[in-house]
């Protein structure tokens, strides 16, 4: 199992409603014929209270391009949430490799 995790900053937000932690996921999960599943959210511990929303799926690889594409056609809570995004796929669930925006990196999840 593979894991999808979609780091924003609510205070970036146009609408900064936080029950984006329900819709996203429900959002891709119901354009993906419940391929790619939710998978809970968390606070990231830094100072800004960046949100994560995770997502489960068999291949994080292939299935996170469909993740960008659904979020490049539709707003969730009245947000281009791509614009904003920073989503990133692993394996373990821990280190997550960043495919949005390009360019690389990675970031590492300590309370998940």
């Amino acid at each position: 199992m593979g894991h999808i995790a979609i780091r924003l900053n609510p205070q970036k937000l146009t609408n900064p409603d936080l029950d984006i932690r329900y819709a996203l996921p429900d959002l891709v999960h119901e354009h993906t014929a419940n391929r790619i599943k939710d998978d809970g959210y968390d606070y990231a511990s830094d100072s800004d209270n960046t949100l994560i929303v995770y997502l489960s799926c068999v291949s994080p690889v292939a299935d996170v391009q469909e993740v960008i594409r659904i979020l490049q056609s539709h707003e969730v809570c009245g947000n281009r949430v791509l614009d904003l995004a920073v989503i990133g796929i692993s394996d373990d669930s821990r280190n997550f490799k960043i495919v949005h925006p390009d360019g690389g990196g990675e970031f590492t999840v300590t309370d998940w």
